[in-house]
């Protein structure tokens, strides 16, 4: 199979400006957040992974086969440490 699935964290900011822009009608996004919280993205579907944020990253960090990094601080280099130390690509994308 050789369906793209888009992960975000489910955060406002990039995130949101991302699913959002893929639109309604790529229904291959998931938001995995941690318990009690919603993505209010309007597309997509969210999916709680975790009972808190560290757990929901350590868990974001566990899947996928190719991450694009676009801005972020701490918590998303350690995502992305965690996928690029388990064999995923990942793409850093730096914006200003």
């Amino acid at each position: 199979n050789n369906m793209v699935v888009v992960l975000t964290g489910g955060m406002p900011g990039v995130q949101q400006t991302f699913a959002q822009s893929l639109g309604p009608n790529f229904d291959a996004q998931v938001h995995l957040l941690p318990e009690g919280k919603t993505s209010d993205f309007g597309v997509g579907t969210d999916i709680i992974a975790g009972h808190d944020l560290p757990e929901r990253m350590q868990i974001f960090g566990s899947l996928g086969h190719v991450y694009v990094c676009i801005e972020g601080g701490p918590g998303v280099a350690k995502e992305a440490k965690q996928a690029f130390e388990r064999g995923a690509k990942v793409l850093p994308i730096m914006s200003t």
